[in-house]
């Protein structure tokens, strides 16, 4: 009698056992249909946000952003915490690969790092609202150290030739689209398209401070102007540090 109390209990404990792996198993299999749902969700999501979006006015949207963004400096100015510092980055060209996050439209591009030469990738997250597309912030996604060891400039001294240079690249980046270049002109109160002329042969120093005149034509008067250029040296580097009419 002992005997078959023991292999009936025996029974019970296997038959419960399979009872509630039967149950595990229909729960991990919903829980599992349930994530490939959201997933699939979330996947029609951004296809439907993007599908009614002309990825040519996505492109123009991005570029204007940029072109905005370097219109001083001449190049696209992010804090990279990795490093706590500003790193100035030249803009190479977009991404095709073009996708919906965080209700955002993420555009990357391939940018370059003036002072160091490194690869980065940067992402333009872009808004669509009832006002139309919009750049809302711009993002490093990764950085890819170059490996061309880089010229030490900390002490480096440049002459009025390779400021004049320097000044004259900035220039043609800045107009290399349209011909022409857009300015605030602070006393008019009003933006100006300028088509750039002659840089000055005199190059002003003042310390770490170079200033080169540049002769212009408002593109809409007509009207002859000189923009002052104003150069600095930070940590070897130059860069652009303002443009004003005179």
């Amino acid at each position: 009698m002992k005997q078959l109390e023991n292999v009936y209990c025996a029974l019970l404990v296997v038959f419960l056992s399979s009872v509630t792996m039967s149950a595990s198993a229909m729960d991990l299999s919903s829980m599992s249909e349930n994530v490939d749902g959201a997933m699939e969700a979330v996947k029609t999501q951004a296809g439907e946000a993007l599908k009614d979006v002309d990825f040519t006015a996505i492109k123009n949207v991005a570029m204007n952003y940029i072109k905005e963004k370097s219109m001083i400096s001449g190049s696209i100015d992010l804090y990279d915490q990795t490093i706590n510092a500003v790193r100035n980055f030249d803009f190479l060209k977009l991404s095709d690969d073009i996708s919906y996050e965080n209700d955002m439209i993420k555009v990357p591009g391939e940018f370059r790092d003036k002072a160091t030469g490194d690869l980065a990738t940067l992402a333009l997250m872009i808004n669509k609202g009832d006002d139309g597309l919009k750049v809302e912030n711009i993002q490093i996604l990764d950085i890819t150290e170059s490996q061309t060891p880089q010229e030490d400039t900390t002490e480096k001294e440049y002459s009025d030739e390779d400021i004049r240079n320097f000044v004259q690249e900035h220039i043609n980046k800045l107009s290399k689209f349209m011909g022409y270049f857009n300015l605030y002109d602070e006393d008019k109160d009003r933006l100006r398209n300028l088509v750039p002329g002659e840089l000055s042969a005199e190059v002003r120093k003042f310390g770490a401070l170079g200033i080169v005149s540049l002769s212009a034509e408002d593109q809409e008067s007509g009207e002859s102007l000189v923009i002052d250029i104003t150069t600095r040296k930070e940590s070897g580097v130059l860069t652009i540090d303002s443009m004003r009419i005179k």
